[in-house]
């Protein structure tokens, strides 16, 4: 073994920043984890420079137990952008995780990160279909349920472009497709931030959104996608939705924004 024939450090760390125990539990070796930790004295918690440990890498059910139950690991840790273990679950998909630490260790499915940010606006963003319906029927998750400046799930699909989330909200949870956050910016707004023209057609052609809704400071997508540099969407919006280039009252109130 390496530790004990080279001298290898159980802590030692590699060229992509994970530890000996972050690489076990990432991978689900449960004889891996238990051998560093009760035999090689490698920490439980050990901490990445991003605020990583172990419970925020654990591939399953059972490694979340051994972490939790024998290692005493805190399932509300969280990482410096303040993603916890069911956001964790979340991101990579981990359907079994995330029920597993609501059922089992009664972790708050609405437990937010920093920003406000929630399990359910992590599935949005992911575009992960199964973690969003479970988290809305089976734990009563709201589909509407706001992060800081009132961005819902919605606008954070748009946000990543997941089309099946955008169909998913409003077709079987009635989320309004011209929903509002903060200042009156709605889904599409934040489609043409990120250039998402897939969505913008979308909203437009399938949900009737207005390719030319102000926000609350008389701001169109169109001046949201030109002060982004996204030159395609700026182009669908000016040719094919007849959107007029952003005044510079507009680019302006853009600007303050920022």
């Amino acid at each position: 073994m390496l530790i004990e024939d080279f001298h290898v450090k159980p802590d030692s760390t590699s060229n992509d920043g994970f530890q000996p125990i972050h690489g076990a539990c990432f991978k689900g070796h449960e004889k891996v984890l238990r051998l560093l930790v009760e035999v090689f004295g490698a920490s439980p918690t050990a901490r990445l420079e991003d605020g990583s440990r172990p419970i925020h890498f654990a591939k399953t059910p059972r490694i979340l137990d051994i972490l939790i139950d024998e290692y005493h690991c805190d399932p509300y840790e969280k990482k410096e952008d303040g993603v916890q273990p069911i956001h964790s679950a979340t991101i990579y998909g981990n359907l079994d995780n995330l029920q597993h630490l609501i059922v089992k260790y009664k972790v708050d499915p609405r437990s937010p990160g920093n920003e406000g940010i929630q399990a359910i606006h992590h599935a949005a963003i992911a575009g992960n279909a199964e973690i969003l319906t479970s988290l809305i029927d089976h734990f009563g998750v709201d589909p509407q349920v706001k992060a800081d400046s009132d961005i819902q799930p919605l606008h954070y699909a748009a946000l990543a472009g997941q089309l099946q989330i955008i169909q998913l909200l409003i077709e079987v949870y009635n989320v309004p497709a011209d929903t509002t956050a903060t200042e009156g910016s709605q889904p599409i707004h934040y489609a043409a931030f990120q250039g998402q023209t897939e969505a913008i057609e979308l909203l437009v052609d399938k949900y009737g959104v207005d390719p030319g809704v102000l926000s609350e400071d008389g701001t169109r997508p169109i001046a949201v996608a030109v002060k982004a540099e996204q030159i395609e969407a700026v182009e669908l919006l000016k040719y094919k939705y007849n959107q007029t280039e952003p005044t510079p009252e507009e680019l302006e109130a853009l600007a303050k924004d920022q």
